[in-house]
């Protein structure tokens, strides 16, 4: 299928996984700054 293949190239599709893997981890840390701070759960 290259409609597939023209969409989403290999190299786009493993930038996007990481971006979400960068996303997921500054998520995380922002999560536990969060939770240091006073008056916050």
């Amino acid at each position: 299928m290259p409609e597939l293949s023209r969409l989403a190239p290999p190299e786009d599709f493993s930038a996007a996984i990481e971006a979400q893997a960068i996303g997921h981890v500054l998520g995380e840390r922002r999560h536990g700054l969060d939770s240091l701070l006073p008056g916050t759960e």
